[in-house]
């Protein structure tokens, strides 16, 4: 930090005279830089400066403290929404409204006493404006034994009286009041049959890469937040594996082309994971289609892995990842121009938060993310920018720029980051009742479960109906669903696809065989195949299609010269394949023309609809 010397101004003898008031220093130079030296040089004698120090209003001596403790710098946008902003103004105004004698902020009472300035200062992300103490000052302050005094204790905010306007993905919680719980040592000893242990992260120390992040929590510091109450942790939503269903479905889909079905996990949040995992190289709309960006061989890898090992290995991708983007994920949200966040670092951050928290006690999202508002408010915005980030509210289009919306981006952001880690199987959840958002969470145990093994068998019935439960070998799924059409389970457990002829022509352009098929399906079965589907498989790779089933329109007249005058009229070029005397195919869609060249030969139609009902 600069000296005294240098941030007091050599070129205003009027503001070296107000501070020299405000210290009851006597200037005898007159020229502004002379004076600057004698006062710098009278402001650091000890005993003065433990009188002015010691006069100093509460808010202006806890704004020096928190300055003091962050070794004498601060973000300008940190400390002056704490402390308050100084007023812009020159000599003149300055003279008529005298702010050193009415200041309207502890900032304000600390710079007409030159307590502090405010300059800029290189740093990685270029220059910011920060709140300094000089570093003569600093110094100072230590000899005469200054202490920085304990950062106030978070207050409760009070309970919204409306909705919050970002659903993710499911209603916002509201605050819930802090009444009596079971103290630390009770819950550490609940022991919850939930309980899922599985593999977990672990908190790292933020790397550098372009900007600076804040300080992760030092060794033995309290946690973030409080245990949960009993209230918050009422309905429990074990942590589970099922991820790696929802991947297996999605690579499946990318591999034919097709719109994934409806899954637990956000399409988007998994294909961000499989792009982090190397698994696909995302196209410009997000996916390839067709299978366009999928890796062949890091897929059959990753399918091939025992769950608890793929579980790891996405895990591991996900929390070393610079593009999957959490912020960027949150749902009702839209994110226009140039800024460019970091997810790397706030992931790392967030996790550093998480460290001192004890795996198995149910903590309070509330308090956890009220405490970082408080203490670590900028922690995805080390500049302290709110303005410049284009974030569109998509419900209403607003913009929600500044401070004032940190609960509907950053903290919107701290509680989707607990439902990945929730989704990557690293969290239990909790909530009031079934609906309600999630209010608690649990860090699982480090210790690797053995999970259930992939060794359950496919369900094949004669007609072609292939059931598949979760538990079957993934990498046999993902081979089978290339063969079929994908039906609609009633159960979460288990998966049905059809083999039909159109389904095995599409297999059969992606170099696939039914042979391949058979061949698998006999594996996974112990041989226990239907024969008829075995037959209509080898029918079908001999013949292709035998059979068809079609749905047509029909003509039917009471006599077979009507039929023959209808072939001489105009309409006859919409008739098509003669089924009896009196029954014809007309094209699809000609149905008025048919029934006009009818009318004009004196005969009047009668229509059928779908549901059985004529006009």
């Amino acid at each position: 930090m600069p000296a005294l010397a240098q941030t007091l101004p050599a070129n205003d003898l009027g503001f070296l005279r107000i501070v020299a008031s405000l210290w009851g220093i006597e200037l005898t130079h007159s020229v502004p830089a002379e004076a600057a030296l004698e006062l710098a040089e009278a402001m650091l004698d000890a005993e003065l400066m433990e009188e002015v120090i010691a006069a100093l209003p509460d808010p202006a001596r806890q704004a020096l403290q928190t300055l003091f403790a962050a070794s004498g710098r601060l973000p300008w946008v940190q400390f002056a929404r704490r402390f308050g902003e100084i007023r812009e103004m020159g000599p003149g105004k300055r003279d008529r409204e005298q702010p050193h004698a009415r200041p309207n902020s502890a900032a304000e009472t600390l710079y007409y006493r030159a307590l502090i300035g405010k300059a800029f200062f290189d740093t990685p992300s270029g220059a910011q404006e920060f709140a300094f103490v000089p570093d003569d000052l600093m110094q100072a302050l230590e000899f005469i034994g200054f202490e920085p005094g304990e950062a106030p204790a978070p207050e409760p905010e009070p309970e919204p009286d409306i909705e919050p306007s970002i659903k993710i993905p499911e209603p916002e919680y509201t605050d819930l009041a802090e009444p009596e719980y079971a103290d630390i040592e009770e819950i550490i000893s609940e022991d919850d049959p939930e309980t899922v242990i599985i593999p977990t992260v672990s908190a790292r120390k933020p790397p550098v890469i372009n900007q600076p992040a804040p300080l992760p929590p030092s060794a033995g510091e309290k946690a973030m937040g409080r245990a949960a109450t009993p209230a918050e942790k009422a309905h429990i939503r074990p942590a589970t594996d099922h991820i790696l269903d929802d991947l297996t479905t999605l690579l499946a889909a990318l591999r034919l082309g097709i719109e994934p079905p409806a899954l637990a996990v956000p399409t988007p949040v998994l294909t961000g994971l499989l792009a982090a995992s190397r698994l696909i190289i995302p196209s410009s709309n997000g996916r390839g289609a067709g299978g366009e960006g999928l890796q062949p061989e890091a897929v059959k890898t990753f399918l091939e892995l025992p769950r608890e090992a793929a579980l790891a290995s996405l895990v591991e991708a996900w929390q070393s990842s610079e593009t999957f983007d959490e912020l960027r994920l949150l749902p009702g949200l839209a994110f226009e121009g140039g800024w460019n966040n970091q997810p790397l670092v706030t992931r790392e951050f967030i996790l550093n938060l998480l460290d001192p928290i004890p795996e198995g006690v149910w903590w309070s999202i509330p308090s956890f993310i009220r405490d970082i508002k408080q203490k670590y408010p900028d922690f995805q915005r080390p500049a302290g920018d709110y303005d410049t980030w284009f974030i569109k509210r998509l419900a209403d289009g607003q913009y929600l720029r500044g401070f004032a919306h940190w609960d509907d981006v950053d903290g919107a952001l701290i509680r989707y980051f607990f439902q990945v880690l929730h989704w990557l199987g690293q969290l239990d959840l909790a909530a009031p009742d079934e609906t309600a958002a999630p209010t608690a969470f649990r860090i699982t145990n480090h210790e690797l479960r053995i999970l259930n093994p992939e060794t359950a068998k496919i369900i094949i019935s004669s007609n072609g109906l292939i059931t598949i439960p979760r538990l079957t070998p993934r990498v046999v799924r993902y081979q089978v669903a290339r063969f079929c059409n994908w039906g609609v389970s009633s159960t979460p457990d288990e998966y049905r696809y059809r083999v039909t002829p159109g389904s095995l022509k599409r297999a059969a352009g992606q170099g696939l065989k039914v042979s391949h098929l058979l061949s698998l399906l006999a594996k996974q079965t112990g041989g226990q195949v239907p024969p008829m589907l075995v037959k209509a498989l080898q029918r079908w790779e001999a013949n292709g299609s035998e059979t068809r089933i079609e749905t047509l329109t029909v003509l039917k007249v009471s006599k077979p010269e009507i039929l023959t005058e209808l072939r001489a009229s105009k309409a006859a070029r919409f008739l098509g394949e003669i089924i009896g005397p009196t029954t014809v195919v007309i094209q699809r869609g000609s149905e008025v023309k048919v029934m006009a060249a009818l009318a004009e030969l004196g005969l009047l139609t009668e229509a059928e609809t779908v549901d059985g009902h004529t006009q």
